[in-house]
């Protein structure tokens, strides 16, 4: 990563770096306005927040001249502003609920030309909108509390590079939703818990790595792990 042997590392887009400048801490200062209420003799509980976070020195990964490895940089400088809200509810002695959504936005506050952003542009893996829900329904199985469990999230899409790196019919990450059962009984000192992890068995991507772009088929991605049935059993002594 160094072909011309003067003790700077080579970066894809032409620029060099030293190796005393490949990484330095990065720093956060974080403004923060929240509200938290209980409603209906505490039986639903509110959060909510509205943020900004200005971060220094980030560290995001290049590619170097060779397009076989990666090193950390500091971009320099990013704002992340979002808005958060949180619920959980009591609807019935035997039921209860949760709810999450956020709309976050992560962006560079100036150039990182060593990375090929530009100012304005969405931080890699940081998706804008996430969402989440949840049902518990609890009940007696003879004298054995037990619960069965309903859980659905998504996350929207994100980018996994700047502009300047995108590969051409690269596919896009995020954007997919995820469903989860579980049902389970306390028996004494042994618990039981039987899940079904992926429900749908989506396979939407998490991310695209283009980390070999030089060479054409050898890019890497990952998805979403397949649907998974399992069984967890613990035992109290």
């Amino acid at each position: 990563d160094d072909p011309d042997g003067n003790g700077l590392i080579n970066l894809a887009d032409g620029t060099e770096v030293a190796v005393s400048d490949i990484l330095d801490p990065d720093t956060t200062e974080t403004y923060e306005l929240g509200l938290k209420t209980s409603l209906m003799d505490n039986r639903v509980i509110l959060s909510s927040a509205i943020f900004r976070t200005n971060w220094e020195g980030l560290p995001l990964s290049a590619q170097t001249v060779t397009r076989l490895s990666r090193v950390f940089l500091n971009t320099g400088k990013a704002a992340v502003e979002g808005v958060e809200l949180e619920m959980h509810a009591r609807l019935s002695e035997s039921l209860a609920a949760n709810f999450g959504i956020s709309y976050i936005e992560s962006k560079l506050a100036k150039d990182a030309p060593s990375l090929g952003g530009v100012k304005g542009e969405k931080l890699p893996g940081s998706a804008d909108f996430n969402f989440n829900l949840g049902l518990e329904y609890q009940f007696a199985i003879g004298e054995y509390d037990s619960f069965v469990r309903a859980d659905y999230a998504y996350v929207g899409e994100y980018v996994h590079v700047f502009k300047a790196n995108v590969v051409e019919g690269a596919p896009e990450s995020g954007g997919y939703g995820l469903v989860n059962l579980k049902a389970g009984i306390d028996m004494d000192a042994v618990s039981l818990d039987l899940f079904v992890n992926n429900l749908t068995n989506a396979d939407d991507f998490t991310w695209v790595d283009n980390i070999f772009t030089a060479f054409e088929g050898t890019n890497k991605a990952y998805r979403l792990k397949p649907r998974t049935v399992g069984l967890n059993v613990s035992y109290r002594f």
